[in-house]
């Protein structure tokens, strides 16, 4: 569960005061937010050409992953995917860059035969694959 806490800031400040901390946080439009731990290997901070971001989708997070942050990364320069992974169905949400930059929304994709394919990457991911060890609820 995400826990809103009473911090406005902007992203250097962010970046400062959260060094050290052992708690993880997340800056959303200027509110700093504390997250649920994540693995020792999610706690990277910066990424300075991302490529490929994937998110994997809870329902506290359903509103941030879909929309400010799916706004938010598809302004990155270097970035060529965003994709959303559901948690608790066989469903993906995908923001591909064109030659004119990201569609408006994402590309839906669900069910058990569903194929991710990030041509741009060389990437093709089936469901099948993806969500071969998740037990859906």
């Amino acid at each position: 569960m995400n826990v809103q806490l009473p911090l406005q800031m902007d992203q250097q400040a962010f970046l400062a005061w959260v060094q050290g901390r052992e708690e993880r946080y997340e800056l959303d439009r200027g509110r700093v937010i504390l997250m649920t731990r994540g693995s020792r290997g999610h706690c990277d901070l910066t990424a300075t050409a991302p490529v490929l971001i994937v998110e994997v989708l809870s329902p506290s997070s359903e509103r941030i992953d879909l929309g400010d942050k799916a706004a938010e990364y598809v302004r990155i320069p270097s970035l060529m995917a965003y994709l959303v992974v559901a948690q608790d169905e066989r469903k993906a949400w995908l923001w591909l860059r064109g030659p004119t930059g990201f569609a408006p929304g994402a590309d839906v994709l669900k069910g058990d035969e569903a194929v991710i394919h990030i041509e741009p990457l060389g990437i093709v991911l089936p469901f099948a694959e993806v969500y071969d060890r998740v037990r859906l609820t």
